[in-house]
């Protein structure tokens, strides 16, 4: 089972049942920050953000060794809540 936190929204999570209702409700979210935790029977709780967030091409570095915005977003988003 995987619970959606629309960063905006703690109190009311999406509960997924499959990844690919996750990977549904990740679209439907567009550029909104989100979470994904994944609750298994061994375990309590886990944090799968980054096996959800879209690719966008292998941009993690510049030329300069800066990360881009967008590697910045995805590093930002994996770790709120």
């Amino acid at each position: 089972m995987h619970l959606i936190f629309d960063v905006e929204n703690h109190i009311d999570p999406i509960v997924c049942r499959t990844e690919a209702e996750v990977r549904d409700m990740v679209v439907e979210l567009g550029d909104a920050p989100f979470q994904v935790l994944r609750i298994d029977v061994d375990e309590l709780c886990r944090d799968v953000t980054d096996e959800f967030l879209p690719d966008e091409g292998d941009d993690s570095d510049d030329a300069c060794g800066i990360p881009s915005p967008d590697s910045l977003r995805r590093w930002h988003n994996s770790r709120v809540l």
